[in-house]
């Protein structure tokens, strides 16, 4: 890409990355607003609260494949 290394972590549920966050950093969380357990709302103002240098770095999204395949 950028000539930059990278890894990517993924979580099943808000509590999870949460319990991620507890212990390790990250520079970005891309967050679906729909999630078991806790809403990527919920989850934003956890990590608000808890972690405010994230905040600018937190992008959250809601949409299903059949709509993106459809264009909508």
């Amino acid at each position: 890409m950028l000539g930059l290394d990278y890894s990517v972590e993924m979580a099943e549920s808000g509590k999870e990355v949460l319990d991620c966050l507890a212990h390790r950093t990250y520079d970005v969380i891309l967050s679906d607003l729909r999630m078991p357990g806790m809403s990527g709302e919920d989850l934003y103002r956890r990590v608000a609260r808890d972690w405010p240098h994230l905040v600018s770095r937190f992008v959250a999204a809601w949409e299903s494949l059949t709509s993106i395949c459809n264009g909508r």
